[in-house]
């Protein structure tokens, strides 16, 4: 019998999105270990233009987590081509 968890992967939004100073990189490490820890497949990071709140880059977060994750997957599930210079 195949089991349900070699059928379905999950990923999980990383919290990018800080109403508070400073923005808390120590939230997302904890967040990304134990999204790996648990067995979640990816993280996804997404662009932010609206609003007022911090947010962190995309690109430069992807790094950030690459750094400190071993075996997750890492995607963008929102990048906005057009305000980046190729």
């Amino acid at each position: 019998m195949t089991s349900i968890k070699s059928k379905i992967s999950f990923g999980i939004s990383v919290p990018q999105v800080f109403t508070e100073d400073p923005i808390d990189l120590n939230l997302v490490r904890r967040f990304a270990t134990r999204a790996e820890t648990l067995g979640y497949e990816s993280l996804w990071v997404q662009e932010k233009i609206i609003g007022d709140a911090d947010s962190l880059e995309p690109i430069n977060l992807l790094s950030y987590l690459s750094a400190i994750t071993k075996d997750i997957c890492l995607g963008t599930a929102v990048i906005i081509a057009t305000t980046r210079n190729p």
